[in-house]
């Protein structure tokens, strides 16, 4: 357990206070009027002028995976599957194969 709480204090990350305080506000869940009305004035229609498509986030790995199949599925083409061909001394593989996030077998289509 953790006998200790401790609060930070400054960011580092973003150098703009003006933004770090609308980022605290929706951090703490009490957003003000004035940081509604700031977040609406930068909504904008995106232009992807560059032919990639947009991302989505996700907040599990099988909603991500829910999502790639469905964009696979779309595709024109058929799918093809790639599996992981793993080798060397088992007990070491093993051990390595576990803690790994790649999966075993991937399927592809031309655009994807």
């Amino acid at each position: 357990s953790i006998d200790h709480t401790i609060g930070l204090t400054q960011v580092f990350r973003q150098r703009d206070p003006e933004f770090a305080r609308m980022l605290n506000e929706m951090r703490i869940g009490k957003i003000s009027d004035h940081t509604v009305q700031a977040f609406k004035a930068l909504a904008r229609p995106l232009k992807f002028e560059d032919g990639v498509d947009l991302a989505e986030l996700y907040p599990t790995r099988a909603q991500v995976e829910g999502s790639n199949e469905k964009r696979l599925r779309e595709l024109p083409g058929n799918i093809h599957r790639y599996e992981a061909l793993d080798t060397g001394d088992p007990a070491v593989r093993d051990k390595l194969l576990m803690s790994m996030m790649a999966p075993k077998a991937i399927e592809l289509k031309i655009g994807a």
